[in-house]
């Protein structure tokens, strides 16, 4: 048999305690790398979402509107938003 006849040599097995590491580290990588995409997004979306907000009586609200300074108004449950 000369030396093109050779067996391929098969890849080496990588202990377990290394290979479990490897997992290891892997698996935080991504979860590092999940934990940043949701504070992106948290950030993004709430930024577009929120504006100046103040705490006002429902009385006030009325008067305003009866002031004309309330041209439009946005309900969600029982909170009132307007610009």
């Amino acid at each position: 048999m000369g030396k093109d006849a050779r067996r391929p040599r098969r890849p080496r097995r990588v202990d377990g305690k290394r290979g479990f590491l490897n997992f290891t580290k892997n698996l935080a990588l991504w979860v590092v790398i999940g934990l940043l995409l949701l504070a992106l997004f948290n950030l993004f979306q709430g930024s577009t979402s929120r504006g100046p907000q103040a705490d006002m009586g429902y009385s006030d609200f009325l008067d305003q509107v009866d002031q004309g300074k309330v041209a439009n108004v946005t309900l969600q449950g029982q909170n009132i938003k307007w610009p």
